[in-house]
């Protein structure tokens, strides 16, 4: 008698504990059979946002002002949600953030102070990302410009890039100043270069007679190399040797090329040393946004 007594109050609590989990749970899976894809998504993006401040750890000098950082943010944020939406939101997104994020911070020594900044920014801007036209984009930074960023129409050659154009970024003109040319000898440079020579063009003497700027543009950044008559696209030839910018000089001392870069990066869209000048000098992160990316606008995404 006892034992049916228990086994009638132990299904009791099973009927009971299954309506409460009704409950509880059934609007919520209600939401999600309603909204379908779109439930999915924004907890996706929910869970992205958690990685933002390691990949901007990342990506920010040291000593940066905040607000440079948060102008960061907006560009990591933007760049991120950009690739999640295209690949129509895929988990796959985030699991390479999320492999990436741990395989830096296990090689890594992170700084408290820096990555507190880094997870503020990412607070301050919650929800913030750059679009044109009502769509994310995806727009690119570099360290520094050579005092003139450049448009990304002309670069990629591509009419979509038409909202990246180019601005005046004098403070750059102040980065590095005293940065030594690279210095090549001519083994040097035929080792580098002789990868891309396949009809053996290249010869181990004489580069300095054979090797000149052929084309630049409205920037003043390198287009195109041309080396004994081979035809170098500018990123390219920065890529083979190394150079930290595509906007150089080339000259000759005794027999030694030399090669004078100015500013660092591919010279495309937000200056972080211009923007942190900005910052310096008061503005905010959307001043800096507006200023590098005229013709975007910043978007808040309404459900964060």
């Amino acid at each position: 008698m006892i034992k049916n007594k228990k086994h009638i109050m132990q299904e009791q609590m099973k009927y009971f504990a299954a309506i409460l989990f009704l409950l509880i749970f059934l609007p919520i899976l209600g939401t999600m059979l309603l909204s379908g894809k779109n439930y999915v998504k924004l907890s996706q993006k929910d869970n992205i946002e958690q990685l933002l401040p390691s990949i901007l750890y990342r990506e920010i000098p040291d000593h940066y002002q905040l607000e440079t950082i948060c102008a960061q943010a907006v560009l990591v944020r933007s760049r991120v949600w950009y690739e999640y939406e295209k690949s129509d939101y895929d988990q796959k997104v985030y699991d390479q953030i999320l492999k990436e994020n741990m395989e830096y911070e296990r090689s890594h020594h992170l700084q408290t102070d820096r990555m507190l900044l880094c997870k503020e920014a990412v607070k301050k801007t919650k929800g913030c990302v750059l679009g044109y036209g009502g769509r994310i984009v995806s727009a690119p930074f570099c360290r520094a410009s050579n005092g003139w960023t450049r448009s990304g129409k002309e670069v990629l050659k591509r009419d979509d890039y038409g909202w990246l154009v180019g601005v005046e970024s004098k403070p750059d003109l102040d980065y590095m100043p005293k940065r030594k040319p690279l210095s090549f000898s001519n083994d040097e440079l035929y080792e580098k270069l002789k990868k891309i020579d396949k009809d053996q063009k290249l010869k181990k003497d004489n580069f300095a007679d054979h090797i000149a700027i052929s084309s630049e543009d409205s920037s003043g950044y390198a287009m195109e190399v041309e080396v004994f008559g081979i035809k170098i696209p500018g990123e390219v030839f920065r890529d083979l040797l190394g150079l930290p910018s595509a906007s150089f000089s080339i000259s000759k001392r005794d027999d030694k090329i030399l090669i004078t870069c100015r500013g660092s990066g591919h010279g495309m869209g937000m200056s972080q040393y211009g923007a942190d000048q900005m910052a310096k000098g008061g503005k905010s992160w959307r001043d800096i946004l507006n200023y590098y990316f005229p013709n975007t606008q910043v978007m808040k995404d309404k459900k964060k």
